[in-house]
């Protein structure tokens, strides 16, 4: 009985030495050679016993790891039992070393939980008109990103028929649809507006006058969005969204060169990366508000005097619009063709030296797919990018001072 409280009050010393693997082993060698030789009346089991709930944590793993009871049976195989200690403790040694060097070699991962993250908060104005199940596709998309626990207000605009009749199905889709984020308004509107108009009356006027940092952003209801949209937007505004040469952001890819006589490739030069570019790209487009507003009252000033819409000089799209407009000669100037207004954007960049600002993802991905559904615009098409899954920080570099592409995707020297 003496000998079992000498040898508790051993332990307590002894395991003091344990946070050192040789002091651990020098302690149990000493403390086992001692027992068994010293102690010849003693118990094995006994001491064992004693480790399995003493201080030593590394005997009581063993206890059921290594099948000790077997040795305990043989009472005086203690130099076993070290061996058996010894080679658990190297090879436990030898994986945490190479844990250590997996770790060491293998590349360091952004802590996302730890980045700080600008709260500016967003306000998304979706435009549709009759295909509700799209703007469903649409919403879930956007149901599904991250906000970081920011506030994101939805605003679905439900055009009407040009007999004045609104599409029942993509009414009911927008009302019934709960949205987690923030407040969601279902706007019907009075008559029909068409595409384009549409488009000037995205963003309500009371909107734009806040003024408070809040992210605007347009979609229609065919676009599909990826989750790291609005990420990709606040590090957007936060890098260039007080440059005057900026009149807004967008979600989609730039590829083709606007003006191709200068190049015989289509696409521009920069095929990955974040850049400025004249053209705007209308799939998902976050307007800064003060641009906004002058786009809006120049393009009204237009309507007024019975003006046709602008083009931009040898670009693409601008052949595109007078091919059509010569089977149809309303593309051009109707208030609803969504020709008219996309031209305007293009043109008012134009003659204010203004851009859009891109960021083209790796592998054809992108940060809002358009699935080109039937529409004012598209017959049908299949989608040429798929919603971007994945982030990662090096994708999306915001140099300073910008890349600057003119309308041939070239750089700007």
């Amino acid at each position: 009985m003496g000998f079992h409280l000498s040898m508790a009050s051993s332990s307590k010393t002894l395991g003091d030495m344990s946070s050192c693997p040789l002091g651990f082993m020098a302690a149990l060698t000493l403390w086992l050679l001692t027992a068994a030789f010293v102690s010849p009346m003693l118990d094995l089991p006994d001491i064992l016993q004693t480790y399995k709930y003493g201080t030593f944590g590394h005997i009581g793993a063993l206890w059921n790891h290594l099948r000790i009871e077997q040795l305990i049976s043989k009472r005086w195989r203690v130099l076993e039992l070290l061996e058996l200690v010894s080679s658990q403790s190297l090879e436990r040694e030898d994986r945490e070393r190479k844990t250590r060097r997996q770790q060491a070699m293998s590349p360091k991962r952004a802590n996302h939980s730890s980045e700080v993250i600008p709260r500016r908060g967003l306000f998304i104005s979706v435009l549709t008109y009759n295909r509700p199940h799209s703007l469903v596709r649409l919403l879930q998309s956007l149901s599904m990103s991250h906000y970081f626990g920011q506030r994101v207000d939805l605003l679905i605009s439900v055009d009407l028929n040009r007999d004045g009749l609104v599409h029942s199905e993509t009414l009911r889709a927008a009302k019934s649809y709960e949205w987690p984020h923030g407040k969601l308004t279902v706007r019907l509107r009075e008559r029909h507006y068409g595409l384009a108009e549409q488009w000037i009356h995205a963003i309500p006027e009371d909107r734009l006058k806040q003024d408070n940092g809040t992210v605007l952003l347009i979609l229609e209801d065919d676009i599909e969005v990826s989750p790291f949209f609005f990420k990709w937007l606040l590090k957007a505004h936060a890098a260039y969204g007080t440059r005057e040469d900026v009149s807004g952001f967008t979600l989609q890819r730039a590829i083709f060169r606007g003006d191709q006589r200068r190049y015989h490739g289509k696409h521009v030069s920069v095929h990955q990366g974040v850049f400025l570019y004249p053209l705007v790209g209308t799939i998902g487009y976050s307007a800064l508000p003060v641009a906004w507003q002058r786009f809006v009252r120049w393009y009204a000033s237009l309507r007024v005097d019975g003006r046709s819409a602008p083009l931009v000089p040898h670009i693409i799209a601008t052949h595109y619009l007078l091919s059509l407009s010569q089977r149809n000669t309303s593309i051009l100037t109707s208030s609803s063709s969504w020709g008219s207004t996309e031209s305007a954007l293009d043109y008012f960049n134009h003659i204010h030296g203004l851009y859009c600002v891109y960021g083209n993802a790796p592998d054809y991905m992108t940060l809002a797919a358009h699935h080109h559904e039937p529409g004012e615009h598209f017959s049908s098409r299949k989608m040429d990018a798929l919603p971007l899954p994945k982030w990662q920080d090096e994708w999306f570099v915001f140099p300073d001072p910008p890349v600057v592409l003119g309308t041939d995707g070239e750089p700007i020297q």
